[in-house]
């Protein structure tokens, strides 16, 4: 239900800040206005996008496209009404403080379009740290490997996060977020090779 009306009041924002700039342009277009309106929006992604960045869900960049080149129009192309520019700059104001900020609060949700996993930040440390780096394993489950015992199980656990689109997803970048609690799978060879390219798996 929020993901809708988060995808509805950012088509909102598109149309009415699209219709007011060319409705009420001034003529001739301010060409160079509208550059600098990109070169703000540019500027606005460049410092907030980091800060929206959620550990297993991204960031809502297509939002923050949305809001961001919306109001940088609003402030960069006057109209010939100095009242709508005014009401447009306060209402894409709004969208760039709300929209992205909303969309980041829904718990049940991703910004990858693809399946992607999480393991623990601590299980390469414990790989590093194991002796014989250039010993050889074979493939199979990290938790069955004989330097397993070095290894906090807890740190061998990892998440699998599965995006189910929805009716705007390409639009807003929003997904339907399914979790799976994966284990940590050995690809086999050499210990310091391998503990680069340990995966997440369903078991």
């Amino acid at each position: 239900m929020v993901d809708d009306l988060i995808a509805i009041a950012a088509l909102a924002d598109i149309m009415l800040t699209a219709f007011l700039v060319i409705w009420f342009r001034r003529k001739p277009f301010p060409y160079l206005h509208f550059l600098l309106g990109l070169a703000i929006c540019a500027l606005i992604l460049s410092m907030f996008t980091p800060a929206f960045i959620t550990p297993g869900r991204g960031a809502p960049v297509n939002l923050m496209v949305i809001t961001s080149l919306c109001f940088s129009i609003s402030c960069s192309v006057p109209l010939s009404r100095p009242a709508w520019s005014v009401a447009l700059l306060i209402f894409t104001l709004a969208m760039l403080v709300t929209l992205p900020v909303l969309a980041n609060t829904q718990q049940d949700y991703t910004f990858f379009s693809q399946v992607h996993t999480r393991q623990r930040d601590s299980l390469y440390d414990y790989l590093e740290k194991i002796p014989h780096q250039e010993r050889s394993f074979p493939a199979g489950w990290l938790a069955g490997q004989p330097f397993a015992s070095e290894i906090p199980p807890s740190s061998m656990q990892g998440r699998i996060f599965i995006p189910h689109p929805l009716w705007h997803s390409r639009f807003s970048g929003i997904y339907e977020r399914e979790i799976i609690y994966g284990e940590a799978w050995y690809p086999g060879g050499p210990l310091k090779d391998g503990r680069r390219k340990i995966e997440i798996r369903e078991r």
